[in-house]
């Protein structure tokens, strides 16, 4: 297992976007709850140009907040973790073109699409939701042995929506009769998650886990994709039938309240900076459990953040 990883955060970073707030902070409390290091670079799509700009990482996250800048950089990404057994964690627009990208390499629909970027498809399997879930919250059902329950300990969550496109219902049948598989949905049966199988860490979620950090929280899918990264062997090209070495630990349990982390900055090495000049990040929490609501989510706690968000890293420290 690996004292620290570097993950790729692939989306276009908007200071104002909640889950953008908090997809550093989850990285934190993962990295504090196995006492080792995690750095971070955001990789803006239209940097993917080839698989060259993301074979360096340990792992790859396909963020919210979409429609991308450029499309097909995101699903070069997607296509790069899948293929290479990377792992591989999306949230909401990174659930969304993971199954668009599954269909077209795997499943050869080559006319597969988004109906927000496209609304004139022959083949939207990505579709307007029968129920918007813009700021919403509902509860998440997981399929039993999936790595989703197994990350959460539980059969059950409820998580943050900000979202109006899911997976059609007219394609949903062949999505995931595998090897991509549903492995989470929500009270009238609508695919909340998928998971590719043998593969060491490929889930994607609708939802945005990564929202409970806002509240010093630990997300447990956080902490499980993290594990992978940690424990997944360098890529040798083996493809997606590579299994894990280790089993994913679960984390639902945890406490991750975090009370205090010195905040610091310095430059990123020249290797990762390339040529944004952004800076490496360390994040300073203080009492979660005590500040005030956030405006912007509705539901977290307010978080202190360091400047520079093109890249950041985190150090664990002792569990609290």
């Amino acid at each position: 297992m690996k004292n620290n990883v570097l993950i790729g955060l692939i989306g276009d970073y908007d200071a104002t976007v909640p889950a953008h707030q908090a997809i550093p902070i989850a990285l934190q409390l993962a990295a504090d709850s196995a006492a080792m290091e995690v750095k971070w670079q955001w990789i803006p799509t239209e940097e993917v140009r080839s698989v060259a700009r993301v074979a360096a990482f340990d792992g790859l996250w396909c963020v919210p907040a979409s429609p991308y800048r450029h499309m097909e950089g995101a699903l070069l990404a997607i296509q790069y973790a899948r293929e290479s057994g990377r792992p591989f964690l999306g949230t909401c627009g990174g659930f969304q073109h993971a199954v668009i990208e599954y269909a077209r390499n795997v499943l050869g629909w080559a006319d597969a699409e988004h109906a927000e970027t496209a609304p004139n498809a022959m083949r939207p399997v990505i579709a307007p939701l029968a129920c918007t879930l813009v700021e919403a919250i509902d509860t998440v059902h997981f399929f039993p042995n999936s790595r989703i329950a197994k990350a959460y300990g539980t059969g059950e969550a409820t998580e943050g929506y900000r979202c109006r496109y899911g997976v059609n219902p007219e394609f949903q049948a062949v999505l995931v009769s595998g090897p991509l598989r549903a492995a989470a949905d929500d009270a009238i049966g609508e695919v909340r998650a998928v998971e590719l199988d043998e593969h060491p860490f490929f889930v994607a979620t609708l939802f945005q886990p990564e929202r409970t950090a806002l509240k010093g929280q630990l997300p447990p899918l956080v902490a499980a994709f993290v594990y992978a990264c940690a424990n997944n062997p360098p890529n040798k090209g083996m493809g997606t039938t590579r299994r894990s070495a280790r089993p994913m630990p679960s984390v639902g349990r945890l406490n991750a309240d975090l009370m205090i982390i010195r905040s610091t900055t310095q430059f990123a090495p020249t290797s990762l900076r390339q040529s944004t000049g952004a800076q490496l990040t360390h994040l300073e929490l203080f009492d979660c459990r005590n500040t005030a609501v956030n405006p912007d989510c509705g539901t977290g706690a307010l978080i202190k953040q360091a400047a520079g968000a093109g890249h950041g890293t985190t150090t664990g420290a002792a569990a609290v």
